[in-house]
């Protein structure tokens, strides 16, 4: 069954297509499965069964072969410096009414310049307003009740903002007014392709996401939950027009963000910050402020270039008591989809 599996997958990943959203769960596993390709191989060989060993050694070629381009060497820009303006995105859950207080504290603990908040809610928009005290006096805000919810605020001005269409779910399309220059900031969540509802709006949402930063403007960054991975075409189709992954860039091709729920290891990332093929990446890292709920850092260097400052941490402190706020609420647990229904990176300047 197992070998069946691998061999399903890799026959996809060979005709870049996701037929359907059963394939997009199993394209999301193909490490996995190109792991376990391996030892079906040689089961085969063992037991002289000549199909299952061309089986298993076929699609563990092809899945490694699928793999391996985020393995590159780093490609780190060096003697870059100047000032820079970070970004945090988190995705904020709409169902955490209870604990929005909490969720809120931990975002604006990253003191970023700028967050960018995906599942926003009208009670966690009045959180921030009270908690962030007028940190943030720039703000474009569509709170929702339910996943769609996005908000932008930013301690910088903001220039042009648009909501953008991303077939069904809206994105944002902003210039932030940095002191050394504009930079433009694609910010969207476009729907999971776990159900068929929800499939068949998601390649054209990636599709439109690459579109829209790719177009003519100030220097681009993606910062995005874009429910999909390094596996899937649709991804490596938006990487191969633009775009190149900043975790990749820097040498961490197989970082993960999800599952965070502690039922189940971290095994793929869906959380991405895609920089412009023509920029150079300095550093990027996923940092776990609290039992590894994963963030991503990711900030713009004299226009130039990306920093990602990273750092590898179980927990944030908060305040200067030495207490910490857990980012684990028990809404997590109530997670029924491959989706990231939690805070999804974040991004830092400094941790207190």
């Amino acid at each position: 069954m197992t070998a069946g599996a691998a061999g399903a997958v890799a026959v996809s990943q060979l005709a870049k297509r996701t037929p359907t959203p059963l394939f997009a769960i199993g394209q999301a596993l193909t490490p996995v499965l190109a792991g376990v390709a391996v030892p079906a191989a040689v089961m085969g060989v063992v037991t002289r069964r000549p199909a299952l060993t061309a089986c298993a050694t076929a699609s563990a070629v092809t899945l490694a072969a699928t793999v391996a381009p985020a393995l590159r060497r780093p490609t780190l820009a060096s003697g870059v410096a100047g000032e820079c303006v970070t970004v945090a995105h988190a995705n904020m859950l709409y169902t955490n009414h209870r604990h929005a207080r909490d969720a809120v504290t931990c975002v604006l603990a990253t003191d970023a310049d700028v967050l960018a908040l995906s599942e926003v809610t009208p009670r966690q928009e009045r959180e921030l307003a009270q908690l962030a005290a007028g940190r943030y006096p720039h703000r474009f805000s569509r709170p929702a009740v339910d996943s769609h919810g996005l908000a932008i605020w930013s301690k910088f001005p903001l220039g042009d903002v648009a909501i953008q269409p991303l077939v069904r779910r809206p994105g944002i399309v902003v210039d932030i007014e940095v002191p050394w220059g504009d930079v433009r900031m694609v910010f969207a969540h476009p729907d999971p392709p776990t159900k068929w509802r929800w499939f068949r709006q998601w390649e054209p949402s990636l599709r439109t996401i690459g579109e829209l930063g790719s177009s003519p403007g100030h220097p681009t960054l993606i910062v995005a939950d874009l429910n999909a991975t390094r596996w899937h075409p649709a991804f490596r189709r938006l990487l191969d027009g633009h775009w190149r992954d900043a975790h990749e860039a820097v040498g961490r091709g197989l970082s993960t963000s999800w599952s965070t729920l502690g039922l189940v290891p971290s095994f793929v990332r869906l959380d991405h910050a895609l920089v412009s093929g023509r920029r150079k990446v300095r550093d990027v890292d996923i940092v776990a402020l609290s039992q590894g709920r994963q963030y991503v850092l990711a900030s713009f260097v004299d226009g130039r270039a990306r920093q990602v400052a990273s750092r590898d941490l179980e927990e944030a402190e908060l305040d200067g008591s030495g207490r910490h706020e857990p980012l684990v609420h028990e809404h997590l647990n109530r997670i029924r989809t491959v989706d990231c229904k939690q805070l999804d990176f974040v991004g830092v300047r400094s941790l207190p």
